[in-house]
């Protein structure tokens, strides 16, 4: 991470007053209270399978009423 920030504040040309600013800003810890407040980062979940009723009543809305979806389903 901070290699990517100096390569950012590399590009943009910041003065060496801001530069110091940042740096002192990113090398202090993160207070306990601080990370209990953040946010759970989100783990990935399963996609459920689709539902077989909903797949049912979808076909059967397309056999009737769009006459492609019938040529090609035969």
């Amino acid at each position: 991470m901070d290699e990517y920030i100096e390569q950012l504040i590399n590009e943009w040309r910041v003065p060496l007053a801001v530069r110091s600013v940042v740096q002192n800003i990113l090398d202090q810890p993160i207070p306990e209270a601080t990370k209990k407040r953040l946010l759970k980062p989100l783990l990935p979940r399963p996609v459920p399978p689709p539902r077989k009723r909903k797949l049912e009543k979808q076909k059967a809305v397309l056999q009737e009423f769009d006459p492609l979806y019938a040529v090609t389903q035969r």
